[in-house]
């Protein structure tokens, strides 16, 4: 086969074991790897997972399956600690703006809900003009950089969360 095949084929990944289908020229040209293991997303998403990362290392980006009988499909997460029963999710203004895409907000508080009611603790970091849709969660500006999201996100979860102790 070759590497720019359009055909879609299974794959396993060597670092999880996790396997998923795939087209080919995904996989050998533009370098998607193993959905549970890549650091795909913006650059914010990447900063929230980074600074979960920071205080628990066993943080990933997954997914959890939802269970309340409307969906077969799972939530993908932004970052889950399975030891916290933790998810944290960043929201951005374009994405998630009820106004540039009509149902976002809904979506949102349906899945947190959704998950809330699976055990998952869940705190959004929402970029204004978006309000928060949980006590916990953070409102952050729209023009923060990476870098100062990673930092405003620790700092959050550390006084929201213990660091070490799993919550109950």
């Amino acid at each position: 086969m070759m590497g720019r095949s359009g055909k879609p084929r299974g794959w396993l990944c060597a670092e999880c074991g996790h396997r998923w289908v795939a087209i080919v020229v995904n996989r050998t040209k533009n370098g998607a790897g193993c959905p549970p293991c890549s650091t795909r997303g913006s650059g914010q998403e990447e900063a929230v997972r980074s600074a979960a990362i920071k205080i628990w290392p066993s943080a990933t980006s997954g997914t959890v399956t939802r269970t309340d009988g409307r969906s077969r499909r799972p939530w993908e997460v932004d970052v889950l600690v399975a030891e916290m029963r933790l998810v944290v999710e960043f929201d951005g203004s374009y994405w998630h703006d009820d106004t540039k895409h009509p149902g976002a907000l809904a979506r949102d508080r349906a899945k947190t809900k959704d998950l809330i009611s699976q055990g998952w603790r869940v705190i959004r970091i929402r970029e204004a003009p978006l309000a928060p849709i949980g006590s916990e969660d953070l409102v952050v500006t729209h023009a923060i950089s990476p870098n100062d999201l990673a930092l405003a996100t620790a700092h959050h979860l550390n006084q929201v969360l213990p660091a070490t102790a799993p919550i109950a």
